[in-house]
């Protein structure tokens, strides 16, 4: 510490800490295989994102593992897509937070309140930039079933949708 009267105190603090690369977190997931990729075969999801840069490499990621792929491009959108189709439709849908017209929470919010069988059990994985406690605390409350952060790792989408589809129970419909 320094200090000098009439200008003020330099203080230095030094706090150890170990760098993780994103890179060696999606390394230590193990990825569905085997039967546990069965899961995501033929699986249809509902992906609801604004971005279409982050929509068109979603839609490439979840059609590599097989799995069926509808899109909106705003929460109002993806609420009006998912109204539309019988129960049962989806085994689940990948909202985006930050989107125009209607947000991720009160997309899912509102799908949540329909009255339809499926609206209370879907899986609804969040997709967001934001990685703080109380964006996931707040994801959860809202009735988003996962959480994955942007930018998109393959691994831990593969592992957050197989985790929400075998959570609920989902087998994909042929």
């Amino acid at each position: 510490m320094h200090s000098v009267k009439s200008e003020g105190t330099q203080v230095r603090i030094v706090v150890p800490v170990t760098v993780v690369q994103r890179e060696a977190v999606a390394e230590t997931v193990s990825q569905p295989h085997g039967r546990d990729a069965a899961v995501l075969q033929g699986s249809r999801i509902l992906l609801c994102e604004d971005n279409m840069l982050n929509r068109e490499i979603s839609i490439a990621l979840l059609k590599a593992k097989g799995m069926r792929v509808d899109t909106a491009e705003n929460g109002q959108k993806g609420l009006e897509l998912f109204s539309k189709e019988p129960p049962g439709t989806y085994q689940a849908i990948l909202m985006d937070i930050r989107m125009p017209v209607l947000d991720g929470y009160g997309a899912t919010a509102a799908i949540r309140k329909l009255p339809r069988a499926d609206a209370a059990v879907v899986p609804v994985v969040a997709m967001t930039a934001n990685a703080f406690a109380e964006d996931m605390a707040r994801a959860k409350a809202a009735g988003l079933s996962g959480y994955v952060t942007k930018p998109i790792l393959p691994q831990l989408l593969y592992q957050a949708v197989h985790k929400a589809l075998l959570a609920a129970g989902k087998a994909p419909v042929s």
